[in-house]
């Protein structure tokens, strides 16, 4: 079974050191978790969203990653150059909060973290990611 993303995140900041931390990022691979690690590290992207946290409600959702993992492309639409630039802004807002007020509100604070506020992961840094995926983010 898949980790959630806030599950694999609370594991590598638990992490001891660079090798454990490299296991878990080969260990939970996943298209998903590429593209939440890219949007926060990578500094030549840029977000389609305001870089303010939008106001939204959490779910009663606990678990349910296989929804994050099911919907993943979506997160395009909140990319600059992913194909979905000309959408209207507003929809572009309205997809986002709606995709965070359904799934799990670790997760939703997991695609914060990454689409609105672009920051790092604790204790991962960009070294360790491309020591786990050779040629990544290159």
């Amino acid at each position: 079974m898949k980790l959630a993303p806030f599950e694999i995140m609370d594991k590598i900041k638990a992490a001891k050191d660079d090798d454990e931390k490299i296991r878990i990022l080969k260990e939970n691979d996943s298209e998903l978790l590429r593209k939440i690690i890219q949007i926060a590290y990578d500094v030549s992207l840029t977000t389609l969203l305001p870089d303010s946290i939008p106001e939204w409600n959490k779910s009663d959702i606990k678990g349910g990653e296989g929804i994050l993992y099911r919907e993943h492309r979506k997160i395009g639409m909140f990319v600059k150059g992913a194909g979905h630039d000309a959408m209207n802004q507003s929809r572009r807002e309205v997809l986002f909060i709606q995709m965070i007020e359904s799934i799990d509100p670790r997760d939703s604070l997991v695609l914060i973290q990454s689409i609105i506020n672009r920051k790092p992961f604790d204790n991962l840094e960009l070294e360790t990611i491309k020591a786990a995926w050779p040629g990544f983010m290159e």
